[in-house]
């Protein structure tokens, strides 16, 4: 799961526990209107309608001046088309109202909870208090402080040191660890070089290791995609050995040095539980390679790098 799915994990995880009882609920009085029937079953009505708001927990019951709303609730019989119907209405306010027509086997509260959810449900009062605590919650989520990722890699590639007799190839292997924030990563990268050959009496110089450790920095084009491009920055330290002949004399040099390093790359499945990287690199020494303890090397020894790598 990459930063952004999680984001909108939590976002909706955060929406779905703004819930009804963490907002304050509306005072409501009830109006039941009954035509056609009993004062009896008039009463009655009234107590059914009152229970059923009871069970909401956007309103609450209430009279006189504590009212902040007034449900009204109606029951008309009439006689129509030589029968008779009845049809039950609840509204709110003067809004829409709800209306059902009873069947000559059903009864007033088989429709009750409808008719009351539905006019209650509609209320504006209630309808901004839900989008106030909605925004509320949105904001609280998209200012909170974002959660870096942690990946750790491992790189095989083909290393290139560039010299005034011509390039020297060395297979290159590399681990890297890397936080990432956004679109930014920082981290640090290990990589070593080895060509295990003897020189050659009379031959050029060969690099036979080559060590570096990089801090670096990377930006990515679009860190919320499957696939993107990024750009990578490092200062790093590097031990490089060469062997060789002065004469007829083999020896070694072993020099240290500070490089900068710049490494573009394509990274593939990031939405995935791993990550593949399809890079390229170059780095370019501040000093030249020498050695006082032996004239075997004195010049500025730039290096390039192409591979692959995989992230978890």
């Amino acid at each position: 799961m990459n930063l952004h799915t999680a984001r909108r994990v939590v976002l909706v995880c955060a929406m779905t526990l703004v819930t009804v009882d963490a907002l304050a609920a509306i005072p409501v009085c009830v109006d039941v209107h009954a035509r056609g029937i009993s004062s009896a079953d008039a009463e009655g009505m009234t107590a059914l309608v009152e229970s059923e708001v009871r069970r909401l927990a956007t309103h609450t019951l209430a009279t006189g001046d504590e009212c902040e709303a007034t449900l009204v609730v109606e029951l008309v019989e009439v006689a129509l088309d030589g029968g008779k119907k009845r049809v039950a209405t609840a509204y709110l306010d003067g809004q829409t109202p709800h209306r059902r027509e009873l069947g000559s086997a059903e009864t007033f509260s088989e429709h009750l909870e409808y008719l009351v959810s539905a006019a209650l449900g509609t209320d504006p009062r209630r309808l901004m208090a839900d989008d106030v605590a909605l925004e509320d919650t949105i904001a609280l989520v998209e200012n909170r402080p974002m959660a870096g990722e942690m990946l750790y890699g491992v790189e095989v590639g083909q290393a290139t040191a560039f010299l005034a007799s011509g390039a020297s190839f060395s297979p290159s292997l590399a681990v890297r660890v890397r936080r990432g924030l956004g679109p930014f990563h920082i981290g640090a990268r290990l990589r070593a070089a080895f060509l295990p050959v003897e020189p050659v009496r009379g031959g050029d110089p060969v690099p036979t290791v080559n060590v570096a450790l990089e801090p670096e920095f990377a930006w990515f084009v679009s860190p919320d995609a499957a696939i993107s491009f990024y750009l990578a920055a490092a200062i790093g330290i590097s031990v490089i050995r060469f062997d060789g002949f002065v004469g007829d004399e083999e020896q070694r040099l072993v020099d240290f040095g500070v490089h900068s390093t710049v490494r573009i790359g394509t990274e593939f499945l990031r939405t995935a539980d791993f990550r593949v990287d399809a890079f390229a690199s170059v780095s370019l020494p501040w000093s030249a390679t020498d050695s006082e303890n032996s004239p075997l090397v004195d010049e500025w020894t730039p290096t390039m790098e192409v591979g692959f790598g995989v992230a978890f």
